[in-house]
């Protein structure tokens, strides 16, 4: 099974400590980086092959995370928000405010 060298998931329905453990997922010699579940849904994790991509900074609030990535083989940088928001209208501004 080929890996993407960058992932983003949603809805994980896994606490990160959990999602941290590499029995879960086949992800275990990459980065992870990971926010808890909120509700019956939610938790997000972005997950990166440390062999192909630095990551250079990263930031997070209840409603994303924030990663930049540097790609070691051309030399590009990317910024990628991973983004979870439940349906309630409180959160969705929450999470706008916060971007």
């Amino acid at each position: 099974m080929t890996l993407p060298d960058i992932l983003l998931i949603q809805e994980t329905k896994f606490e990160e400590k959990d999602f941290l453990d590499p029995s879960i997922h086949p992800w275990n010699k990459e980065k992870i980086l990971a926010l808890n579940t909120r509700g019956t849904s939610g938790g997000i994790k972005t997950l990166w092959d440390d062999t192909k991509i630095d990551m250079l900074l990263s930031r997070s609030t209840k409603h994303w995370i924030l990663t930049q990535f540097l790609h070691k083989y051309s030399g590009k940088m990317v910024s990628l928000f991973n983004v979870y928001v439940s349906m309630a209208l409180e959160d969705n501004k929450d999470c706008w405010t916060s971007l």
